[in-house]
């Protein structure tokens, strides 16, 4: 990562997913995910999109983030009856959470190091124009008071050999 032309830090194997997710470069991956406190599941991405649309929200920069994941499920260790439509939809509502939880800890750290390498101000510039231009000469301050509203959605398309409970 880069601030300026300074390199500032690096990102693990989750915070560049969730990199390459938000930039909408993420072509294929595998998450994983909690369904219990000793139990996991594991998604292959299939397809991935993000759309991020900025503006300017009483005096701060405001981010509403928005991203769609189709993927097949490649592990269960969760002691789950996936047969069952109801505990299907609570492994996607639990990866969404988890792939929420990447976003803001990407998020976070690019704060934490004053580096706006996701590019929201690119977003806001384009989005925004007249307010970009009043903001623009103080955007690193401004970058650490932004506000996102994120929201995943998760489609679970193929649950392969695993619709025999574990």
């Amino acid at each position: 990562m880069l601030s300026g032309d300074k390199k500032v830090g690096w990102l693990n194997d989750k915070l560049s997913r969730g990199y390459y997710l938000l930039k909408g470069k993420l072509k294929s991956s595998y998450f994983t995910s909690p369904c219990s406190k000793s139990e996991e599941f594991g998604l292959t991405i299939i397809k991935a999109k993000t759309k991020i649309k900025g503006s300017m929200v009483d005096g701060s920069p405001f981010f509403n983030i928005r991203t769609k994941i189709v993927g097949d499920l490649e592990e269960l260790n969760c002691n789950m009856d996936i047969s069952n439509p109801s505990n299907a939809k609570s492994l996607e509502k639990k990866m969404e959470k988890e792939v929420k939880k990447q976003i803001v800890q990407l998020i976070k750290k690019s704060q934490k190091l004053h580096s706006d390498f996701i590019g929201f101000g690119d977003v806001l510039r384009v989005d925004d124009k007249s307010e970009w231009k009043r903001i623009d000469e103080r955007w690193k301050q401004a970058y650490l008071e932004s506000k996102f509203d994120i929201k995943v959605k998760v489609i679970i398309r193929n649950y392969g050999d695993t619709n025999l409970t574990s």
